[in-house]
């Protein structure tokens, strides 16, 4: 039982092993940090992709003389954005 108290002390004292952790934790952090940038990055052109689609449905749909109320179904955009074109 000692020696495990010893050993247990030894690696609490051990600054070096301290020090090599605590790098490992903050490159693990980086790494989530990156993924979270990463996936709202992707989720922020994933809509601005289906904002342009949906523009350029109603300017579509415009061009067929479909009512306003009807694009407006159609895609989703608000009447003054839909005028707007």
């Amino acid at each position: 039982m000692d020696k495990v108290i010893k050993t247990c002390h030894d690696i609490n004292d051990d600054a070096e092993m301290w020090r090599l952790l605590d790098e490992d934790h903050a490159r693990r952090n980086i790494g989530v940090e990156k993924e979270a940038i990463a996936e709202k990055a992707m989720a922020k052109g994933l809509e601005e992709g289906s904002k342009t689609k949906a523009i350029e449905v109603a300017k579509n749909a415009k061009q067929m003389n479909l009512k306003v109320e009807d694009i407006i179904k159609l895609t989703g955009l608000s009447k003054e954005e839909i005028e707007s074109l």
